[in-house]
């Protein structure tokens, strides 16, 4: 997670310089040679503005959240929201992953009462003998 002061292609730009596509190579090469991916996107496009407006405002998708596959199986319903931008220029980023991590199977508990149970009994062959 973080800035990488870079965009993935002309969709991630407005306003500006224009960007061409050696701009954005080294990045996507990058990506592709890490095998790194983003998750879902929820909430602004863009991530990143000069605060400008009129004709000298930038808006720029530069700060993502990249992940790799193993990590997209586990989470696969993970997403990342961005939230507009606050006294900075950059958006907050929550990755968003709850409800992904829940164990298979509860804690298994012992209560010393169910021994006192009359239909309590004991197993010698994993106890051994009593």
């Amino acid at each position: 997670m973080g800035d990488f002061n870079t965009c993935k292609d002309s969709k991630d730009k407005v306003g500006g310089n224009k960007l061409y596509p050696r701009d954005v190579q080294e990045f996507n090469d990058f990506l592709v040679q890490s095998e790194l991916d983003e998750p879902a996107l929820v909430g602004d496009h863009f991530t990143w503005s000069n605060r400008g407006s009129g004709a000298g405002r930038i808006l720029t998708r530069i700060v993502r959240c990249l992940v790799n596959a193993n990590w997209q199986m586990v989470y696969d319903k993970a997403f990342v929201k961005y939230h507009h931008q606050g006294i900075s220029g950059h958006c907050l980023m929550v990755l968003n992953w709850e409800d992904q991590i829940q164990p298979k199977y509860g804690r298994f508990r012992f209560f010393n009462h169910w021994t006192s149970h009359s239909t309590w009994e004991p197993n010698d062959e994993v106890h051994g003998q009593t």
